[in-house]
């Protein structure tokens, strides 16, 4: 995310300490600076007291404005105006000190996921693991589909007593299962997840396949010793569309969940990105995995 700082700010004698808890974000590498002021670093009320690695700072960001012809995507400014994504600086440090949410129907195992495609995609996963490694990137438990929108609004309510609408401080993605039988099948919306997240300016993704554990190829499913041969075999024998949307417990044994141990295939080094793409290279979004990986990136 990029960052503009209001010119107006640094002559602000009130904002000085504000303008520092901002650029401490910059300066950690949480977030980009735009900025095209130069004056500013030496003749503004701020540069009286800024420290050296601030002013630093701010002309590594005036050359690279400049350079590369950056675009902004909020600006801090004195009043919010949020359609034009304009933050006071007191709601914008609100905004850019909160973390970044993954609402999961079962962190446990659909985390794995997750991070396995961020381990994977080395080039698209890079920031990702930066923000998950400095806890910028919170991953959330919503305990199946039907807890999704209360463990949001829990979220949400811990912005209640500030002076925008809560959803307007919340970065966040849901990520769920289709849970279809068939490709055809039409995604069953019963819990009202798809206009919430809507209402809320949550991102929200629906797997195209079945369930994270469709994902997973068939090279590293079969070997696995313990799994049911007998369905392992009739699974074999079905088409990629067949497979996207066929329940993965029927491969399950007394000494074998699937539920409970494929998750963690998605981190082994032997599960590859071609693999991954191969498997999805018949969907109708055969990029899905960077997909998500995009969705994620846009937040931070």
């Amino acid at each position: 995310m990029i960052i503009k700082i209001n010119s107006n700010l640094f002559n602000q004698a009130e904002n000085v300490t504000k303008i520092d808890l901002v650029l401490s974000h910059i300066l950690n590498r949480r977030y980009n600076l735009f900025f095209d002021d130069e004056d500013i670093i030496d003749t503004s009320i701020w540069s009286n007291e800024a420290r050296t690695q601030y002013k630093e700072l701010l002309y590594e960001a005036f050359v690279a404005t400049l350079q590369g012809s950056l675009k902004h995507d909020i600006e801090l400014k004195e009043n919010d105006n949020v359609a034009e994504n304009e933050f006071s600086i007191d709601n914008g440090i609100i905004f850019l000190n909160s973390e970044v949410f993954i609402f999961l129907e079962n962190a446990t195992y659909d985390s794995c996921f997750i991070k396995g495609l961020i381990t994977k995609f080395k080039t698209k996963g890079k920031k990702i693991q930066s923000f998950l490694d400095q806890k910028w990137i919170r991953i959330e438990n919503c305990g199946g589909k039907g807890g999704i929108i209360n463990q949001v609004n829990h979220i949400l309510s811990s912005y209640n007593n500030d002076s925008l609408e809560n959803f307007r401080y919340l970065r966040g993605i849901v990520i769920m299962d289709s849970d279809k039988k068939h490709k055809d099948d039409s995604y069953n919306d019963e819990n009202g997840i798809i206009p919430f997240c809507d209402e809320n300016n949550i991102l929200l993704h629906i797997l195209e396949k079945r369930e994270i554990e469709n994902y997973l190829p068939l090279e590293l499913i079969e070997k696995i010793e313990n799994l049911n041969q007998n369905e392992l075999e009739s699974f074999k024998k079905l088409t990629f569309d067949e497979r996207d949307f066929y329940d993965m417990e029927k491969l399950s044994t007394r000494d074998y969940n699937t539920k409970q141990n494929f998750p963690s295939l998605f981190l082994e080094e032997e599960l590859l990105q071609e693999m991954i793409l191969k498997n999805c290279e018949h969907q109708n979004l055969p990029n899905e995995p960077q997909l998500i990986l995009n969705k994620i990136n846009s937040l931070l």
